[in-house]
């Protein structure tokens, strides 16, 4: 009978609860009315709490996703499914998001500048500004399926502060809507669409002659082909502390606007950089067209950032344009008359919502038993993660309130109130005392533990164990997670020793029986080796060779990356990479010659007289898990690969050779690329034409 009571924790709580209510009975106490009116309180304040932390979390990691109808359809199951909740997402500007879409406004209650425009798709105005339809373009049928128009965008610039003439002023605003755009794409992953974009806006903007961002070494990475600037001019905008500037060359005037490496920027580029580079646009100020170039350049500007697919993150372009000072008037309503957002518009929410966005601190209701309502407001705070789509600058993301109907659990607590006034109320304080006592030692006291853990777990401590004194529920529970937790420690450190392909390949097997079968396929090989190391590792300590190893491997690990590659292994000195997919073999090529600057930059500070030597080399190679049954290798072998590790081999210090089949990918201009002597490769009857390239000058 003991063993049951020291097993099950049912069994323990059966006991304790029939010796409560035992001595409840015995001293003839049914309760005091106070204690259950708090509860409830209690219970309103904690399922608020609860509720809007999971709310909150669903909508953070929905968020996180890029995807606005995930938000928005997890806010609406989440009201069908809490038929006594109402719930409600409001941005740090008051304004509310993600709410459910109301009914279209009747055509007399429609603005009639949008009415006219959605009638006559055409141009039409609002008193001191211009309503434009949006046109519902081919490209944009992906999240628009019907309909000739998507909205209407109404601009005005009566009164603004900045006219667009050639002033710095002006050009500064133009440069800001484009890197506005720049920064909304970028956001979103799709900077394959950027020179798309950069073209677009270059074609279709009187008075704009080229965009394009470049990199901390003058190096091109989106836009214009040639706008003309002279390098130095763009590496003085990516020093640290650069502030945006103009230059002039002949009739073209450059606005130079530094990118800083923010914290919104840092999931993609390295922390330790404090600048990314540079956006230039170049200006022919004699054909800026006013109203003309800024509509264009809005609109062209506002196409591109629908096109990346952040959804509500469309609000903040339009706020950004609306801080140039170029305009006054900024909204856009879609096609069946609605306001998205207007970008100068006031936004109230409730007093609970903005109590709790100025005080950043959760607000709940006072006293909710003398309300039928209980609110609670939860601050969303703007992580670092979230900051990739919200920008550093605003400590808050928005709000999050959970509004309770209340009204039957007060007009219960009343009548309870009213009938147990009588009563003394010893026997509930007597039976409340010893279940919270017993429930704190058997079930909150662990949970607790188990929680703490589990949130160090979640912050990356995969060292938190918990100790386990007893052999129930709780105690099996606790070892379990301290089995879990192991089991995630050695999946974390295992990983690191396979590359990228190899983790997809064990993910998506299902089954534990690994197949051991090849397939062909085309392959871009990068081999890369450190010339010098020999000598080096002969004057010096393991210790130091090796951790000059993981340095210099750790710099074209992060090139390779970078480009899209994966690491199929490191040997010794020598790294093994494979590109696969679109462009696989300019990716490479690109690859191989930051890895060579990488090298060198590391070189130049370390002084230990090393150089990398690179072979790159595409072809059909097979690709798959070989080896013995019980150690399997993940990689790839062929003709293509062993050609590949004889360039490297052949390769001097900083020399990168690639075969014809490199070169033939490469675009004119992109690289500067000589033709060497064919050279003899063991197994080759002919000999091999190959070709040294070099970043273009």
């Amino acid at each position: 009978m003991l063993g049951i009571f020291r097993t099950r924790l049912v069994a323990k709580l059966a006991l304790f609860i029939g010796l409560a209510v035992g001595i409840g009975f015995a001293i003839l106490a049914i309760g005091s009315a106070r204690i259950e009116a708090r509860a409830v309180e209690d219970m309103h304040r904690e399922s608020a709490r609860a509720m809007a932390t999971s709310l909150a979390a669903g909508v953070r990691n929905s968020m996180l996703t890029g995807n606005g109808v995930a938000v928005r359809d997890l806010l609406d199951d989440a009201k069908t499914g809490l038929r006594t909740a109402d719930v409600r997402v409001f941005a740090p500007s008051g304004e509310e998001v993600f709410g459910k879409k109301p009914p279209a406004p009747p055509i007399d209650q429609q603005p009639a500048h949008v009415h006219a425009v959605l009638s006559t798709h055409a141009n039409a105005p609002a008193g001191e500004a211009t309503a434009m339809p949006i046109a519902n373009e081919e490209r944009c049928k992906k999240c628009h399926e019907t309909g000739d128009l998507r909205g209407v965008l109404t601009l005005g610039t009566h009164g603004a502060r900045v006219p667009i003439d050639a002033s710095d002023g002006s050009l500064d605003a133009l440069a800001t809507i484009a890197r506005s755009a720049f920064v909304q794409i970028m956001t979103a992953k799709r900077q394959d669409e950027l020179d798309d974009f950069f073209a677009e806006l270059a074609k279709t903007t009187p008075g704009i002659r080229g965009v394009a961002v470049y990199t901390t070494v003058a190096e091109k990475k989106f836009g214009t082909d040639d706008i003309g600037i002279p390098d130095d001019v763009v590496l003085r905008a990516t020093k640290r502390g650069a502030i945006p500037f103009t230059e002039a060359k002949g009739d073209v005037r450059y606005r130079v606007v530094p990118l800083p490496n923010d914290k919104r920027c840092q999931g993609c580029h390295n922390p330790k950089e404090s600048m990314n580079g540079a956006m230039v646009v170049a200006f022919s100020t004699r054909d800026l067209d006013a109203n003309k170039t800024l509509s264009a350049a809005t609109t062209t500007s506002l196409d591109h950032v629908m096109l990346s697919g952040l959804g509500r993150m469309i609000t903040g372009f339009m706020d950004d344009v609306a801080h140039t000072g170029v305009v006054t008037t900024l909204s856009v309503h879609d096609d069946d008359g609605r306001l998205y957002h207007d970008a100068f518009a006031k936004y109230e929410p409730p007093p609970e919502v903005r109590t709790a966005l100025d005080t950043r601190a959760h607000f709940e209701t006072v006293d909710s038993l003398s309300k039928p309502e209980f609110v609670f407001v939860e601050p969303l705070a703007n992580d670092p993660k979230c900051q990739r789509c919200h920008g550093p600058d605003q400590p808050l993301r928005g709000a999050i309130e959970i509004r309770l109907d209340t009204s039957k659990e007060v007009e219960a607590v009343k009548k309870v109130r009213a009938r147990s006034i009588e009563f003394a109320g010893l026997t509930i304080v007597c039976a409340l005392a010893l279940l919270w006592l017993v429930l704190r030692a058997t079930v909150l006291g662990p949970v607790a533990k188990i929680g703490r853990v589990a949130e160090r777990v979640g912050a990356g401590d995969f060292d938190a164990r918990l100790s386990v004194h007893s052999s129930d529920e709780m105690g099996r529970l606790a070892t379990r997670i301290n089995d879990m937790v192991a089991g995630l420690r050695q999946k974390l450190a295992l990983s690191k020793y396979v590359s990228q392909e190899t983790l997809r390949t064990v993910e998506l097997s299902t089954s534990s029986t690994v197949n051991r079968v090849g397939i062909r396929q085309r392959v871009t090989m990068l081999f890369s080796d450190i010339r010098g190391f020999t000598s080096f590792s002969e004057t010096r300590s393991p210790e130091e060779v090796v951790a000059m190893l993981n340095e210099y491997l750790q710099a074209q690990a992060e090139v390779v990356i970078k480009h899209g590659g994966d690491i199929d292994k490191f040997v010794g000195d020598e790294l093994m990479a494979r590109f696969t997919g679109d462009g696989a073999e300019a990716r490479a090529a690109k690859c191989a010659v930051e890895l060579i600057a990488a090298v060198a930059a590391l070189e130049s500070k370390a002084s230990h007289g090393l150089t990398v030597g690179v072979g790159v080399n595409a072809g059909s190679v097979v690709l798959g898990s070989m080896g013995a049954e019980n150690r399997l290798d993940f990689t790839v072998i062929g003709d293509a690969v062993n050609l590949a590790a004889r360039l490297c081999s052949a390769a001097k210090g900083n020399e990168i050779l690639v075969t014809q089949a490199i070169r033939d990918t490469l675009k004119e201009g992109e690289f500067h690329v000589e033709t060497l002597e064919p050279i003899r490769v063991k197994g080759k009857a002919e000999p091999i034409p190959i070709f040294r390239i070099s970043a273009a000058t």
